[in-house]
């Protein structure tokens, strides 16, 4: 399997086919947890594989102290304008989830709309949940939002197709090897893009099994933003929460 997210998420398509995903997730997510989990008042949070700056942006405009990383530019250059449209000096960095470090500690890491579990080995997929363990706060929270594995597999839409910025969309979804995975091809009429997404499907208990491993404690687990609990067949999300 090759980098196929190098090719999607910098192809600049990879926004106008999610476009329709709005910051109502991000905002609700925020609402949930500023409820149910009390942080710092010059909190620090860490947006990983920020994209185009949904997250980071919503926090940005609450004055939040917010840095964002991602590995595609062209999806940075999107958050770049959305936060600096907050009033807010964007902190913006490129970089590899599996290689991205940092010096100082953050109250809250994000890991969100399922930017987790596009490797190949469990290794590379977990690299940067134990790297984290380095710049999470003592009392700081970890946040993976992730597909319900079960309900991806007994809803799978084997094809679909559908219309964006005067192109059609093809999708062909499948579930091979473990994994989920889409084939994208985007036609203007006279030419044709393909692209590729492929994520590992993890089951709930293979998820916190290996974040216990890396020394981490559950703090709550949601089946959706506005902090549900998870049911492993109707949820639409598997959002875990956790820390040192």
């Amino acid at each position: 399997m090759n980098d196929w997210f190098k090719d999607w998420f910098s192809s600049g398509e990879y926004h106008n086919v999610y476009k329709h995903r709005d910051s109502k997730d991000a905002i609700l997510f925020w609402d949930t947890f500023s409820r149910k989990f009390e942080l710092p008042d010059n909190v620090k949070v860490l947006d990983a594989a920020c994209g185009p700056g949904r997250y980071s942006s919503i926090l940005a405009e609450k004055n939040i102290d917010v840095t964002g990383f991602d590995l595609a530019m062209p999806l940075l250059k999107i958050a770049y304008q959305k936060i600096t449209k907050t009033g807010t000096i964007p902190k913006l960095l490129q970089a590899d989830i599996r290689e991205a470090t940092f010096r100082g500690k953050f109250d809250l890491i994000l890991n969100m709309f399922t930017s987790f579990g596009y490797f190949e080995s469990d290794d590379e997929n977990f690299l940067f949940l134990k790297n984290a363990s380095e710049f999470l706060a003592d009392k700081g929270v970890f946040v993976l939002d992730y597909l319900n594995h079960q309900k991806v597999i007994d809803t799978l839409v084997p094809e679909s197709s559908k219309i964006v910025e005067n192109k059609e969309v093809f999708e062909k979804r499948f579930i091979r090897n473990g994994r989920v995975e889409k084939e994208i091809v985007i036609s203007n009429g006279s030419a044709n893009v393909k692209f590729i997404e492929s994520v590992k499907l993890y089951d709930k208990k293979t998820l916190v099994d290996n974040i216990n491993s890396l020394g981490y404690n559950i703090l709550d687990i949601w089946g959706g933003y506005g902090g549900e609990a998870f049911d492993g067949k109707s949820s639409e999300r598997l959002i875990i929460l956790f820390g040192k």
